[in-house]
């Protein structure tokens, strides 16, 4: 496709990792997902590989309540409209298959014929990389980080991903000895 490739992160099945083998009940089977929404796979659609892990992640019963898997307005429909797919077949194939990354995003391409709008996924690439979440949504997550007065934090993106750290180490700390 003509792009630079550059590794996702973080989409190590957890379930499979640590010490933990499988088991999340120290948890309570809740899982804070540690995947940017700046990542992305082969086919350079960043969100992709967060969305997808979500929904896997749903559909064991192992996302975080507190991170929906798919909400109207949120990243997960837009960066699949982005891709010309519908949100709730995209969620029954993840469902259904339980695909691995790679699978998803051959699935992804032979629902576009094996062609995707570059310029659409540029866009929205860029869109994600300067988006600034309002006031409202900037003091919130300050709060929750205890950083009230890091104004200069405004980035949406590290904004989320440091709540991520946040909430994962606290749930680490919380709940294993």
């Amino acid at each position: 496709m003509g792009r630079a490739l550059i590794a996702y992160t973080g989409l190590i099945p957890i379930p499979k990792l640590g010490p933990f083998n499988g088991d999340h009940s120290c948890f309570g089977n809740q899982v804070v997902p540690l995947i940017s929404n700046l990542d992305y796979g082969r086919l350079g659609v960043s969100q992709l590989p967060r969305t997808w892990y979500k929904i896997l992640m749903r559909s064991k019963n192992l996302l975080h309540s507190d991170y929906p898997d798919m909400t109207k307005g949120g990243l997960d429909p837009q960066v699949l409209e982005v891709l010309n797919l519908k949100p709730d077949a995209v969620v029954a194939h993840v469902r259904k298959e339980q695909p691995d990354f790679v699978q998803f995003e051959n699935w992804v391409l032979d629902q576009n014929d094996g062609q995707l709008d570059l310029g659409a996924i540029d866009k929205w690439n860029a869109f994600l990389k300067t988006r600034i979440h309002n006031d409202g949504k900037q003091t919130e997550i300050r709060a929750t980080l205890g950083r009230e007065s890091d104004t200069d934090m405004t980035s949406a993106a590290v904004l989320n991903m440091t709540e991520d750290f946040h909430y994962a180490y606290r749930q680490l700390m919380d709940n294993v000895g």
